[in-house]
């Protein structure tokens, strides 16, 4: 459930962030004075940092929880009585997938979906300016 949750939220706040990282861009773009340009690329750049550290952290939780196999097996595991050896088995068996968080249904929480919000904003910013 709570995977469910989260895969719509990080969802939403896709979609969200490309619009207004789109938005701040262009407004940036569009201004006549400095102080306008600067805090349109300063919104800018705040949002993407902030978007860089979250999807970070989702790659770190991907990379992280395939070494938890390694580092069972790796401990003396197989020196211990029957049933560690049974749990030990099982938890290395059930690490080895990797955990991953989701946008929505489409995309993984990774740093190439940072890449791929970019790319978006750059789309939005090319039809906006081809609108106006």
């Amino acid at each position: 459930m709570l995977d469910k949750q989260m895969s719509q939220l990080f969802f939403i706040d896709f979609f969200l962030r490309t619009i207004q990282m789109a938005g701040f861009c262009l407004g940036g773009i569009r201004a006549q004075e400095f102080m306008k340009k600067f805090f349109g690329f300063g919104c800018l750049m705040c949002s993407s940092s902030q978007l860089t550290i979250l999807y970070w952290y989702g790659e770190v939780l991907s990379t992280e929880s395939v070494g938890i196999s390694d580092a069972i097996y790796e401990s003396e595991w197989y020196d211990a009585d029957t049933e560690i050896r049974k749990t030990m088995l099982i938890m290395m068996r059930r690490s080895q997938r990797c955990l991953v968080l989701t946008v929505g249904k489409f995309e993984k929480v990774a740093l190439k979906t940072v890449l791929r919000i970019l790319k978006s904003i750059y789309t939005c910013m090319s039809i906006l300016i081809q609108r106006q």
